[in-house]
């Protein structure tokens, strides 16, 4: 297969050490057993459950989300201390029951979500154009400063889902800030689903419990994207085939970007790959039945 690599760049964690973390009886997270030491400080916050889980306590579930958002800063702020928070941010998310984010339960440091293994909320930007009646997307190359992924290559534009903002609001901002997309135009972005994986995470002992929201933008010919934040090193406008070429070789993209590209590639019907191939990755990216074959 084509691009089996860029599925099995994103493994599934091998669980054997790892904790799970509930709300009431609904699993939210998982941590490695190191962990559990450091939270049994906070014993008014988590609790151990005969040694086989951890869950939020009574105490803690009475409390409104201000509260409990800012006892979990401390606890937060003690897990850096403890050097088990390898990528602090300085940005909260909120942590939902639910992946559809009907139900927030409150709010923490977003480096400290894949050390609990809580579930993140980001989204994509898949930017395209028609040219002579062929698509031509736009990629970007992370600039060479980036703490995660440094000169991999990316959606036209993604970031994470920061606690106040909507995922169309979080669309405009990051359209904005990585691309220069003025906000009349990256409100007319459309949503078309999310796909959710389970992954180590870089630090070698966290979870990335990841669910990303794909969204696609048509730019005029004469757009020409301009980075503002200084995240993004270069931008790219690429025929299908050329990107082909590139998603086929290992490590071009980064990891969760690639799944992505694939997502929108494929739902477009914009792949080249055989039927078998295109039935192996829609069933990884959650694409059951909701894809096109690709049209010659």
């Amino acid at each position: 297969m084509q691009y089996q690599h860029i599925i099995e760049a994103l493994p599934a964690p091998d669980f054997s050490e790892f904790v799970p973390l509930k709300w009431q009886h609904h699993a939210v997270g998982c941590m490695h057993a190191r962990i559990v030491p450091l939270l049994a400080a906070y014993p008014h916050i988590f609790q151990d459950v005969d040694g086989q889980s951890m869950r939020f306590a009574d105490e803690f579930l009475a409390l409104d989300i201000a509260n409990r958002s800012a006892l979990l800063d401390a606890v937060s702020h003690d897990l850096k201390a403890h050097h088990v928070v390898p990528n602090w941010r300085e940005e909260l998310f909120t942590v939902y029951l639910d992946a559809a984010r009907t139900l927030p339960l409150f709010q923490i440091e977003r480096g400290v979500l894949p050390v609990l293994g809580l579930q993140a909320h980001g989204v994509h930007l898949n930017g395209f154009t028609f040219i002579e009646g062929e698509p031509h997307i736009w990629i970007a190359e992370r600039s060479a400063t980036r703490p995660i992924a440094p000169l991999k290559l990316d959606q036209l534009v993604a970031g994470g889902l920061p606690a106040d903002l909507t995922l169309l609001e979080n669309v405009c901002k990051e359209a904005g800030e990585e691309a220069g997309i003025p906000e009349v135009v990256a409100r007319t972005a459309q949503p078309f689903g999310s796909l959710q994986y389970l992954t180590p995470a870089e630090d070698g002992f966290g979870i990335r419990n990841d669910m990303l929201h794909a969204f696609d933008i048509e730019l005029p010919i004469d757009f020409m994207p301009h980075n503002q934040d200084g995240e993004v090193a270069r931008f790219m406008r690429l025929p299908l085939p050329e990107l082909w070429a590139i998603l086929k070789k290992p490590d071009q993209f980064k990891p969760n970007t690639a799944w992505v590209m694939l997502h929108f590639l494929l739902r477009r019907g914009w792949l080249d790959v055989s039927e078998a191939e295109a039935r192996y990755l829609a069933e990884h990216l959650s694409l059951s039945g909701n894809y096109a074959p690709h049209h010659h």
